[in-house]
């Protein structure tokens, strides 16, 4: 049974002058304090101590030997100097182990000497002056240890650390933690760092230390996260790292494709259909022709020598386990669209002088044929132009056609009857056997008085007023022209597509 002290501020003095932390300790430091509280302290100067009495902590490398200092200081007198280790107790000075020993000079010097430190020599030594009332001096001895990776676990599970660079798959929005687990003494400075990426400064990323571990905690993980992440430690012994390889899987991507592709026969054609996907994409291309054809498994569609049965609509599918992307284009032998290379005021009043390049030649250069080009063209902001003759009545765009050599490198035309002083639209386009091509647009305007050229007739040199008599036949609807000039005209061709309007039996003055 362990005494039961009265607390009267004497115990309280011995037990600190014995370093006794608790009641469980004061038992086994029983006779110690009871022969402390019988006798009161000496106040001579002659009583011996510590130099340096404060508590102390050393820290030893693991496998160093440890040299624990105790010098004393006074008349020691016949008073023993003895080491003890707490927890549990072992005396040390008289101990039979030969990795402990006490180095004594004279009567100051009482150092405890440990050899070879490990893990289990870690704990309070207490050096004590076995005076009447015992004086002691603790040293708390732990074992330093150079910093070391023990677990890194994903959502908890662990990771295989002996792999060099061990990968953790997420998927895309995706929100999950990685713990790093190291040991060391003195504690380490644990961080995580990115080799793509400034945690710091990442919106999506934090780390923290979590129950020992430092956990690197990443919301909605993004494809831009992917990469190569490092668990890094150190202290004064010792440095560690170990990186991770995060890869973030996403749906397919397919790159933008040209939605048509121009032809001509006997090309040869490579389509690359490019999709950034994670894990990486399988392709296919299928041709729509009475249903979908696969024409290819690969990435990339070709085509050595294209013939008329080759043009058609193409489909890339890329697909992975999260999802698939489709892109479709169309290999095309229609004619491209021409350049407009007229200006968009004419010098004229009734006439417009249209120039254009056919772009018959592809990228592949390969011709592409045309046959012809239609002209459509018609004014804007003012009523529907309608010309009506018998039952007939003129549509509001007008057509005409204009056909096409393939040794021309320019092609032009002139569109007559026209409104002095308007705008017209037009729409032009070339045509082949295979259909319409692409169409090029240009708004122009007539003028208000045709400006002089070198192609001037004699009329328009004469600055004369040509008055033309139109007769319409309601019977045979044939027209008759006269000139006040007195001669014929056999170039005034009457054109049922005039832009006015005209009713049987009128006649009508055209200023030339």
């Amino acid at each position: 049974m362990c005494t039961t002290f009265d607390d009267n501020g004497l115990l309280q003095a011995c037990m600190g002058r014995l370093n006794v932390e608790d009641s469980q300790s004061a038992c086994l430091f029983e006779q110690e304090l009871q022969d402390c509280m019988k006798n009161e302290p000496s106040n001579s100067s002659d009583q011996p101590s510590f130099v340096g009495g404060e508590d102390e902590l050393e820290i030893i490398l693991r496998g160093d030997d440890a040299i624990l200092l105790c010098r004393v200081e006074g008349d020691l007198q016949d008073y023993e100097v003895t080491w003890m280790k707490q927890d549990p107790i072992q005396l040390l000075s008289n101990t039979r182990n030969p990795r402990y020993a006490v180095r004594r000079e004279g009567n100051t010097t009482f150092d405890l000497s440990i050899a070879s430190v490990g893990l289990s020599d870690e704990g309070v030594y207490i050096c004590q002056i076995n005076t009447q009332i015992p004086t002691s001096r603790r040293v708390d001895l732990r074992v330093g240890r150079p910093s070391a990776l023990q677990a890194i676990t994903y959502e908890g599970n662990p990771i295989d650390i002996q792999v060099r660079i061990p990968t953790i798959t997420v998927n895309e929005s995706q929100s999950f933690y990685v713990d790093c687990v190291i040991t060391g003494f003195p504690p380490p400075l644990l961080q995580w760092i990115s080799l793509v990426t400034d945690i710091e400064s990442a919106m999506n990323m934090q780390y923290a230390s979590v129950n020992g571990a430092i956990r690197l905690v990443v919301d909605n993980a993004s494809r831009d996260d992917s990469g190569q992440y490092a668990c890094r430690a150190s202290n004064p012994y010792g440095d560690v790292e170990k990186r991770i390889r995060l890869v973030v899987q996403y749906e397919p991507s397919i790159s933008p494709l040209a939605p048509v592709i121009y032809a001509g026969l006997n090309s040869y054609i490579k389509i690359d259909c490019q999709a950034t996907a994670s894990p990486p994409a399988i392709y296919r291309w299928t041709k729509s022709e009475d249903g979908e054809k696969l024409v290819t498994a690969q990435r990339s569609l070709v085509i050595v020598k294209l013939d008329e049965s080759d043009y058609g609509m193409y489909t890339c599918t890329a697909t992975n386990l999260l999802g698939t992307a489709v892109k479709s284009l169309e290999i095309c032998g229609r004619p491209m669209r021409p350049t407009i290379l007229s200006t968009a005021t004419g010098p004229r009043r009734h006439a417009y002088h249209l120039l254009w390049a056919p772009n018959a030649i592809t990228p592949y250069g390969t011709p592409l044929n045309i046959d012809e080009f239609i002209v459509a063209y018609r004014p804007r902001n003012q009523p529907k132009a309608v010309a009506s003759l018998g039952n007939q009545t003129q549509l509001q765009w007008f057509q005409e056609v204009v056909p096409f050599s393939s040794d021309s490198d320019t092609v032009s035309h002139v569109i007559r009857d026209l409104y002095t002083n308007t705008t017209y639209e037009v729409i032009l386009y070339g045509r082949n056997s295979l259909g319409n091509g692409e169409g090029a647009s240009l708004t122009f305007s007539t003028s208000v008085s045709d400006l002089s050229t070198s192609l001037e007739t004699n009329i328009d040199r004469r600055n004369a007023e040509e008055r033309v008599e139109l007769e319409i036949s309601p019977d045979t609807a044939s027209a008759s022209l006269s000139s006040n000039h007195g001669y014929s005209l056999p170039s005034l061709v009457f054109c049922p597509m005039v832009v006015f309007t005209m009713t049987y039996g009128e006649r009508v003055w055209l200023r030339g």
